[in-house]
C-alpha cells in the first residue's frame, strides 16, 4: 500500500464517548500523531475548535492529554511547570481545566503523538499522587 505524505504527517482521532464507555471509569477522547517540519505554522490546521490554540496564548482543556514527543525539539509552559524546553524522549502531562501551551522549535520542528481521555479512573491516578501538576515532565529516552 502506497502512503502520500500527507498521511504519514498526521493522523488525527477525536472520539465521542456514551454512558456505557463512562462507566468504565476511564474513555479516550482523542489519539493522534503529527509532524511540524521546520518553519511550518503551528498548529496546523485540522483540529477541532476546542482542541485548537494559539501558542502565545495558550489554552485550557477540560481533560488529561499525555504527549509523546518522538523527534525534534519545543517548548512546555503550564501553569504549575515554568518554560521548559523538551525533546525526544519527553513526555508532557496535560491536566484538565490547567491552563498550559507547548510548540515546537520553529527551525527544528518536532513529531508528537497524544492521547487525550477522562475519567474516575485517571483522577484517581492524580488523587493518589503518582501523576502530579508540578512535575508534568518526564524524561523516558527512547
Amino acid at each position: 500500500m502506497t502512503r502520500s505524505k500527507t498521511a504519514l504527517k498526521e493522523r488525527l482521532n477525536y472520539l465521542i464517548a456514551n454512558d456505557r464507555d463512562h462507566a468504565w471509569g476511564l474513555t479516550v477522547n482523542t489519539i493522534g500523531f503529527q509532524t511540524s517540519t521546520a518553519d511550518s505554522v503551528y498548529p496546523p490546521k485540522g483540529h477541532p475548535s476546542s482542541y485548537w490554540f494559539n501558542p502565545l496564548k495558550g489554552r485550557i482543556l477540560h481533560e488529561f492529554q499525555i504527549i509523546v514527543v518522538v523527534s525534534g525539539e519545543g517548548v512546555f509552559e503550564s501553569e504549575c511547570v515554568s518554560r521548559t524546553q523538551v525533546k525526544a524522549g519527553h513526555v508532557i502531562m496535560l491536566f484538565p481545566g490547567e491552563w498550559h501551551t507547548f510548540q515546537p522549535v520553529k527551525s527544528k520542528g518536532w513529531q508528537v503523538y497524544w492521547l487525550g481521555f477522562n475519567g474516575g479512573q485517571a483522577e484517581n491516578l492524580v488523587e493518589n499522587e503518582f501523576f502530579s501538576r508540578e512535575e508534568a515532565l518526564f524524561e523516558i529516552g527512547l
